[in-house]
């Protein structure tokens, strides 16, 4: 999931995973009840099992009647709003196989006119977030790779929110030019050297569990987890990235993924985040 509509719509919603409130457990609850209440307002006979459109708001306003396809996404959004079908569909197509993933099924993508009516049709206060087990995207933007990128890497795993946000954050990227789609105006690697030069960036070891991480600034949480998911995946490659992503459970203890990382990397978070200092300093 992600959120906000200026600065809380680029990313999810609030302090819960770009926006997440107290915890996973709230924020998937929420998601899901969204989605259902979305399948409700529907009131049209879909042909066989997958959920319907909205054509009917939940709560008033107006409602999200249009429809539109590309090869792998299908976008609904009110009418004489719109939705970037190329920008998503040119990101789906890198995406997919640099993940190296079989989408199970199309992806859709729910377009919302603000944040007064994401909330008037899901009751939900985010700007944008992903309902990950019904590979589906609810945005008040035109185009969220962010977001996507939560409901691809699902496919390989849902570890905790550090991990989840981190590839997030990697991998909103342009699919045009490949350049990082920018986490509050600047590159995650540069709001990290400047943390750490100051002396206030967040050990790793206090924020890679869920209540650690939903516990500190989530502008800062979110760009460290990119930062250090983006050198992680640099330098020893996207397989063992996939490997500790798939070894890691939602609710593990900080000591259990201390344990998980160091099995796969054959070294400790510690040693892994001097190294990524390290990086950050020369960078």
């Amino acid at each position: 999931m992600v959120r906000e509509a200026d600065q809380a719509s680029r990313f999810d919603r609030a302090p819960q995973t770009l926006f997440r409130m107290p915890g996973r457990l709230l924020r998937s609850l929420a998601a899901a009840l969204a989605s259902a209440l979305l399948v409700v307002a529907a009131i049209t006979t879909a042909a066989c099992g997958d959920d319907p459109p909205p054509t009917a708001p939940v709560r008033g306003g107006r409602p999200l009647d249009q429809q539109v396809e590309t090869a792998d996404i299908t976008f609904i959004f009110a009418e004489g709003d719109g939705v970037n079908t190329d920008y998503m569909q040119a990101y789906h197509e890198w995406a997919v196989p640099y993940l190296g993933i079989v989408m199970p099924q199309r992806l859709r993508y729910f377009k919302y006119l603000d944040m007064s009516h994401m909330r008037e049709l899901t009751g939900q206060p985010y700007g944008s977030w992903a309902d990950v087990e019904r590979y589906a995207i609810h945005s008040v933007e035109r185009q969220q790779g962010h977001e996507a990128a939560h409901c691809y890497s699902r496919a390989i795993g849902w570890p905790s929110n550090f991990f989840t946000e981190g590839i997030a954050v990697a991998m909103d990227v342009d699919p045009y030019t490949g350049e990082e789609v920018e986490f509050f105006g600047a590159p995650a690697h540069t709001l990290c050297r400047g943390w750490l030069l100051a002396g206030t960036i967040y050990p790793l070891r206090d924020i890679v569990q869920n209540d650690g991480f939903d516990s500190h600034q989530w502008s800062q949480t979110y760009p460290q987890a990119g930062s250090f998911t983006r050198w992680l995946i640099a330098e020893h490659g996207l397989e063992t990235w996939k490997d500790l992503f798939r070894s890691i459970g939602d609710y593990d203890s900080t000591e259990t993924i201390l344990a998980a990382f160091e099995s796969v990397y054959g070294m400790s978070l510690e040693e892994a985040e001097g190294r990524w200092h390290d990086f950050l300093r020369g960078s």
